[in-house]
């Protein structure tokens, strides 16, 4: 690192920089350098072999208008709606389109699909809290019941929406055992300025062993009973609140 911190040093111009960034990328397959045409400047970021990775709000990610959510009656409630899950897959399969996630992210007349991915394990609740390092930075040290992501278009091959969520849960969290997936509902929050541009679609997967741990982009993880959950309500991330609710709800 010192060498290569050494080595832009001696760049005199924005060509050379550029030169030696070129040099770089042939040489190491593990980082993928983003040039802005805007500012002098980089960003590293380690990969896997064989896939490049760009700047977040780069990424092309699945929306839907909110006017076709509005016609499928998907976001005309606050909370947890309970609905046929085959019903929502058809009507997002129908009318998605495809938005730089920068773009999305400002733009209350669309929705970005979310599946959000609940373990629980027994009569426990598996409980995260979010890095102060988090991509999105207004959920940033928050408390989360839910894993989930965006889904982006290179990853998208049209199976149930359960099985992109998958994608996401594998990324932050390390769990090898088996379970089975429960649609929750439609989660809809327009309370926030985040839930504003965001669905959730709430599963519920019921696993069969408890060696579940943390990665990614989270802090910490616990598995939690629904009790001690609900006493740490005013902690939780407002999606995360709209879950225990929804889940205390059905055992009542």
């Amino acid at each position: 690192m010192l060498w290569f911190c050494g080595r832009l040093k001696k760049c005199k111009s924005p060509k050379s920089f550029l030169d030696f960034c070129k040099k770089q990328i042939q040489r190491c397959s593990l980082c993928f350098i983003v040039l802005s045409r805007k500012r002098f400047c980089m960003n590293i970021t380690k990969i896997p072999l064989g896939r490049v990775v760009l700047n977040k709000m780069e990424e092309s990610v699945l929306v839907v208008k909110r006017s076709v959510l509005e016609k499928h009656d998907l976001v005309n409630h606050q909370g947890i709606k309970n609905v046929a899950l085959a019903s929502v897959e058809k009507s997002i399969v129908n009318d998605y389109e495809y938005l730089k996630r920068g773009i999305a992210e400002d733009s209350v007349s669309y929705k970005q699909i979310i599946p959000y991915i609940v373990f629980k394990h027994q009569e426990s609740y598996f409980l995260m809290q979010r890095s102060s390092k988090a991509s999105e930075k207004r959920l940033a040290n928050n408390y989360s019941l839910g894993i989930g992501g965006h889904l982006r278009k290179e990853d998208i091959d049209f199976k149930r929406i359960h099985e992109w969520g998958m994608r996401e849960f594998k990324e932050e969290v390390a769990y090898c055992g088996t379970g089975k997936m429960q649609f929750l509902g439609v989660l809809n929050d327009d309370s926030t300025e985040v839930g504003k541009v965001h669905l959730g679609l709430v599963f519920i997967y019921e696993a069969a062993s408890s060696d579940i741990r943390v990665r990614s982009e989270l802090k910490s993880g616990v598995l939690a009973t629904k009790t001690d959950i609900i006493g740490l309500f005013d902690m939780l991330e407002s999606w995360s609140q709209m879950v225990i609710t929804a889940l205390d709800n059905l055992e009542k």
